[in-house]
Parts: structure tokens; C-alpha cells; sequence
């Protein structure tokens, strides 16, 4: 039988184990923390082993860093005061003689003993003949004890002065002598005044210490953390890369979103700037272990290493590629197959050259079939022009039709390739019913990038936005296991812009800089502002500068740039690479104007006479008679395209049923008024 017995004495529950065991044990021993015994014995272990040797010898990027910020202020230090060499001689010329005159003044008190004689004039204030008497010859025996002894060390000094001069080289005696002055214009320089300048500028807390990270810690009003003492560190305070990490423990309660929510009050407790000051989870442990890095600079004034494929390399779609850095600058890798892109940011925030990266990389993938438009017009985009089997740029209606034709295709293409994997994954060639690297090479499943940027354009169209939105949102559910990617970029991340399929639905986001919260939490998530990854943070100097998410752990990242000579030289490589464009073999989108009414119009033929239809039968009637155009086409899609020629939706009843629809003779208006238009000089559709 088993009972729970209280302690009382030692507030403390003691646990009695069945009769057959004799000894207690109490449930909150010290020791029960410990790892037991037989870990060893089994060779597991409880806790993880330190390294050896600290993380910034074991990385050759921190090293390095390490190395160079050594070096550097070194260099810097030294030219410095070089140059400064004629103000410090003069310095040194007019406070040495000061120094001297101090030394002899502080020699001679010495000799002199002036305590004694206080203290004698005090024994005869108090009528103290024999204590008088007594002071007065310790006094002079002091006095004849420190004359002889500073006879003696002059004696010695001028003996070895002549002996140096005597047995050393020329140059000893004067760099003595040149040492000695300095020691005495140090001595005689005023106390606010140095004898040499600061080469750098230091901040008070520049080297994290575990008082000044307590301090700026306990001053961040989180209630639970007040006391210093719940604050600790399971790690010391180390360099990482260009900065100093420290591992804190923060107090129970407390986690590591309670601090980076107050990230600009940390900054200021540590007395740095905002992007200096860099605090987030550790991976892989508990919430409460924070990891904060205090950069040496401002990361947006460090230099950004170069792209590791800009000259030579290759990319594997299916593995992760260099993509750009972090804070600590150390390699952010990014991915492109099972995954789907929205780059959101304000205009020259770097949004297209993010785009251009990771297009020029799946360009160095020979396998990769590209198409996409570049809808701003600007061609910032061009140089890929010869590796896509299908590229436009332009805002025009054209350019934006032939978009939404790519997606269209998309759509097509997403079933084509479902058939294909379903028959393979029965042959035992596709685990998981998911395109593999051996069904990429072949012609009919090699992997497909899609890239629409300024796609506010696209989905903001009066008459194409609809349709292409939903196109975009059913490519993104569906392509993603069959080597379908889609890349989408946007410089107005808002409702009307960029629909809620699409946001809700594509897994990788990159927010470089933007205006507000709302548009921040478009791009990254509901809730991204208020966990801490804020994109409004950023500066029109952070050029590039962006949180990315949905490839691990949320991260700030610094997209690696590429100017438009050195994107033409990677796309010309590519080009190279893959021996011309790949793809196109399959049939190609056709962009053709058509006119959504009179197509209607001769679809209401298998309607008979009636006067009024529902969007729903009407859609559904083009999809099946006129397929090349209005195949997955939905109700709401028709709408649009019909409202954008002149058609009203109206309410329509059919067999008792009250929805929006559209008339006939509102159809037939419309087509007569588009047939008529090329007579009157205006462009038809």
C-alpha cells in the first residue's frame, strides 16, 4: 500500500514507496535534476556536451570575421595616430617639463616628511613636552634616512645612464629617453586632457557584459523580470561573427516574444542602434532561452558578401541555394521546388532584385522550364528573357491578358501533370504521389517556375483580376507536388491587390520594407507584426532587407544583390548552360482578344429563349462549348469579365430561384456595341 505523507517540518512531500521498499525518497530532491547513473553506462546522455573549442574558432566565416574586425581596427588605429604624430610630440614637449617640476615637487615633500611635522606641532599644542621631543628626533632620523637614500638612487641612476650610453646602441639611449619624457608629460597633463586622441568612437556598452544585458533586461517593464538575479546565462558571452552573443535564461514566465516585442527599448537600454540590436529564440530550446546579438555596426552599413553563384556554379532545384545572409552575416539558404514565393514591399525596396535572384538560380537549373511578365514595363527583368519559353513585359491590357493566359495554361498544365504522376506513382516511380529528380528530367515533368512581378496589375484588373485570382490560388494549392512553382511580387500588398486565396495559401514569404502593419501581415501572416517580425523597421537605407518566412525559422534577411551587368552575365551563363530555352514543346498559351459577349451570346443557344441565366449555368456552358478559353472559369470570374464590357449583373430568377445573373438582351447590347467599335477608330475589346 502506498500513502503520501507531509512533511511539515521541511515543507516538503515525502513520497512512501510500497512496503517491499524500505527507503524514502523526497520528490524534490536536489539530486533529481541529475542525470542517472546507467547514461553513462548506456551511452546516452542526459545533457548536451559543450564544444571544445568556442563556436567562432570552430566557424571559418566567424574566424575570419573575427580576423578581419582585429585586423582592421588595428590598421585603422595605427594610421591614425601616425598621422597625428607632430600634435603629440608638441603635446609631449610642453607637458613634460610640468611632469618634471611635479616629481621633484613630490621628491622634495618626501624628504622633507611634512606629516612628522604636523604631527609635532600637534603634541605641542597639547603642552606634551616628552611627545614633543620624541616626534622631533623620529623626524630627523626620517629625514637622514630618505637624504641618504635619494643620494644613493641618484648615484645609481646616473651610473646606469652613462653605462647604457656607454655599452648600448645609439638608438637605446634615445628611446629611453624619449620613453621617460612621455612618462613625464603624463604625468604633467591636465586630467581632462589626453596625451593622444580616440581613434574610434566606443559605445558604453559596445561589449556585452552580464551587468549592462541585465541592466537593459530588467529596464524593459516586463513585470516577472525585475530582479537581476533570475537572469542567467547558460553560456558566456562569446563573439559570433561581426558581434558578441549572449544565451540568456530569461525568468519563468517570461519568453522570448516578450523581448522582442520590446525591441527598441533594448536597443536603448544597451545604449545602440535599432538594427545593431538583434534578439530571438534558440532553436531547438525552450521559450524562454534568448539569444541576443549586439552587432559591432549597423548591418545596414556592413558590406554584403557577393553571391556565391554569380560566377561560377550551378543550382539544383530540389536543394536549397544560397539566398542571403543574416544579421551575424552568416549564409541564409532558400529553396524553390515544393514551395510557392510572395515578395511584397514599398517601391526601390529591393522587391524585383529579390525576384531576379531567385529567378537567375532556377535559371542555372537545366531542367527548369521558365515563363513569367514583368508588368511594370521597366525591364528590370529582361535579361532572362532568353531563358523563358514564354516572357512579356509591359503594364498594358495586352501584356496583363497574356498573363492571366499563362495561368490559364497553368491550370491546364496542373492536370496534364496529375494524370502523369498518378499513372508513375502506380509504376512505383513517384513516392508520395510528388515529382521526383529522376521524373524532372523528363521532357513532360521537368520542373516549371512561373513568375509574375507587379502582380497588382494582374489581380487589380477590372476585367482579368477576378479569374486571375482564383487561376493563382488554384495553381498554388495544386502545383506544388506536381513541379509547379509560382512566384508572385508586389509593391501594394492590400486586399484589393493581392487576394486572400493567394496570401492564404503560399507557404514561402519574403517582406521587405512596407508602410504599415496591415500590409507587413498580408505578406508574412496574421499575427506576424505582433510576434516581432515587423518589416516597417526598416529604412530607405536597407536596401534588400527583409523578414523571410516559411524556410525554418522566421529570419531577418538580407537578399544578396545583383546589378543588372552582373544579372546579365549569370543569365548569359544559364543560356549556356541549357543550350537555348527549355520548353515550349508542349502547346503554348494563346493570347487571344476575345469578346466575353459574344462568346455568350452564342452559348445562349442551348438555353433556348429564355430571357435571364445565372452566372453559375452561363460559366459552366462556355467551359464545356468554347474550352480553349473558358476552361476552370468560374461564376464570379464571368461576372467580371462581363461587368468589364458593359454588362450589368442583375438579379435573375430561374425556376423560382433568385440569384445574380446577367440578361439576354443586356448580352445582345453589349456584342452589338463591340461590333460596331473598330468603325468608329477605337480598338475592339
Amino acid at each position: 500500500m502506498t500513502t503520501n505523507v507531509y512533511d511539515w517540518s521541511e515543507d516538503q512531500e515525502v513520497v512512501t514507496e510500497p512496503e517491499a521498499v524500505t527507503t524514502d525518497r523526497r520528490v524534490d530532491s536536489p539530486d533529481q535534476d541529475r542525470p542517472p547513473v546507467y547514461a553513462t553506462v548506456t551511452g546516452r546522455q542526459a545533457t548536451d556536451r559543450r564544444p571544445v573549442l568556442p563556436a567562432w574558432v570552430r566557424s571559418r566565416a566567424d574566424a575570419t570575421a573575427a580576423a578581419r574586425f582585429a585586423a582592421g581596427n588595428l590598421a585603422h588605429t595605427t594610421l591614425y595616430h601616425t598621422t597625428r604624430t607632430p600634435k603629440y610630440a608638441l603635446r609631449v614637449a610642453l607637458w613634460a617639463p610640468v611632469g618634471m617640476a611635479r616629481v621633484l615637487w613630490r621628491l622634495l615633500r618626501w624628504v622633507a616628511d611634512p606629516d612628522g611635522r604636523v604631527a609635532r606641532d600637534d603634541e605641542a599644542r597639547r603642552v606634551n613636552p616628552t611627545g614633543q621631543l620624541h616626534l622631533m628626533q623620529a623626524h630627523d632620523s626620517h629625514i637622514r634616512h630618505r637624504l641618504v637614500g635619494l643620494a644613493v638612487g641618484l648615484l645609481l641612476l646616473t651610473g646606469g645612464a652613462v653605462a647604457l650610453w656607454a655599452l648600448t646602441p645609439g638608438w637605446v639611449p634615445w628611446a629611453v629617453v624619449g620613453l621617460l619624457l612621455l612618462v613625464l608629460a603624463r604625468v604633467g597633463r591636465p586630467a581632462d586632457k589626453p596625451l593622444t586622441d580616440t581613434a574610434v568612437v566606443i559605445p558604453r556598452y559596445r561589449k556585452l557584459t552580464a551587468e549592462s544585458v541585465r541592466r537593459a533586461l530588467c529596464s524593459l517593464g516586463i513585470a516577472a523580470m525585475k530582479q537581476p538575479e533570475s537572469i542567467t546565462f547558460p553560456a558566456e558571452i562569446s563573439r559570433s561573427g561581426p558581434g558578441y552573443l549572449a544565451t540568456v535564461d530569461l525568468p519563468h514566465g517570461v519568453t522570448v516574444c516578450d523581448v522582442v516585442d520590446r525591441r527598441s527599448r533594448l536597443a536603448s537600454a544597451l545604449r545602440v542602434s535599432l538594427d545593431t540590436c538583434w534578439p530571438e529564440p534558440v532553436a531547438g530550446q525552450h521559450e524562454g532561452r534568448l539569444a541576443l546579438w549586439v552587432a559591432d555596426e549597423p548591418v545596414s552599413q556592413m558590406r554584403q558578401p557577393a553571391w556565391p553563384l554569380a560566377r561560377h556554379g550551378t543550382v539544383d532545384v530540389f536543394r536549397s541555394f544560397p539566398f542571403g545572409t543574416d544579421p551575424r552575416k552568416r549564409p541564409v539558404t532558400a529553396g524553390l521546388m515544393w514551395r510557392n514565393w510572395l515578395i511584397g514591399a514599398l517601391p526601390g525596396a529591393g522587391k524585383t532584385g529579390a525576384m531576379r535572384l531567385l529567378l537567375l538560380a532556377a535559371s542555372l537549373d537545366p531542367r527548369v522550364e521558365l515563363r513569367g511578365f514583368e508588368l511594370k514595363g521597366t525591364g528590370d527583368l529582361d535579361m532572362l528573357e532568353s531563358v523563358c519559353s514564354q516572357y512579356g513585359s509591359g503594364p498594358d491590357d495586352d501584356t496583363v491578358e497574356a498573363a492571366l493566359g499563362m495561368l490559364r495554361w497553368a491550370r491546364q498544365e496542373c492536370n496534364r501533370r496529375a494524370r502523369l504522376l498518378k499513372a508513375a506513382a502506380a509504376a512505383g516511380k513517384a513516392p508520395e504521389n510528388r515529382l521526383t529528380p529522376a521524373l524532372a528530367g523528363t521532357p513532360e515533368l521537368r520542373p516549371l517556375v512561373l513568375f509574375v512581378d507587379e502582380c497588382q496589375e494582374l489581380f487589380g484588373h477590372d476585367q482579368f483580376g477576378t479569374e486571375a485570382g482564383q487561376l493563382a490560388t488554384a495553381v498554388i494549392k495544386l502545383g506544388r507536388a506536381l513541379g509547379v512553382v509560382l512566384l508572385l511580387a508586389t509593391q501594394r500588398p492590400d486586399k484589393q491587390s493581392l487576394p486572400t486565396g493567394v496570401s492564404a495559401n503560399v507557404n514561402t514569404r519574403l517582406c521587405l520594407r512596407v508602410a504599415g502593419q496591415v500590409e507587413n501581415d498580408l505578406i508574412l501572416g496574421t499575427s506576424a507584426y505582433r510576434n516581432g517580425l515587423r518589416s516597417t523597421q526598416w529604412t530607405d537605407r536597407d536596401l534588400g532587407w527583409g523578414w523571410l518566412a516559411g524556410v525554418g525559422d522566421p529570419v531577418a534577411c538580407h537578399v544578396y544583390w545583383l546589378d543588372v551587368p552582373a544579372a546579365r552575365r549569370v543569365a548569359a551563363r544559364a543560356a549556356a548552360l541549357r543550350g537555348g530555352v527549355v520548353g515550349g514543346d508542349q502547346e503554348q498559351p494563346v493570347t487571344v482578344r476575345r469578346d466575353p459577349a459574344a462568346d455568350a451570346l452564342r452559348v445562349w443557344t442551348h438555353l433556348g429563349n429564355r430571357p435571364g441565366v445565372h452566372w453559375g449555368p452561363l460559366a459552366e456552358l462556355l467551359a464545356e462549348h468554347q474550352p480553349e478559353a473558358y476552361t476552370g472559369i468560374t461564376a464570379d470570374a464571368l461576372s467580371a469579365l462581363l461587368r468589364g464590357v458593359g454588362v450589368p449583373s442583375v438579379d435573375v430568377k430561374v425556376e423560382g430561384s433568385v440569384r445574380k445573373g446577367c440578361r439576354l438582351a443586356e448580352i445582345q447590347a453589349a456584342a452589338q456595341r463591340r461590333a460596331i467599335e473598330p468603325a468608329t477608330g477605337r480598338e475592339a475589346g
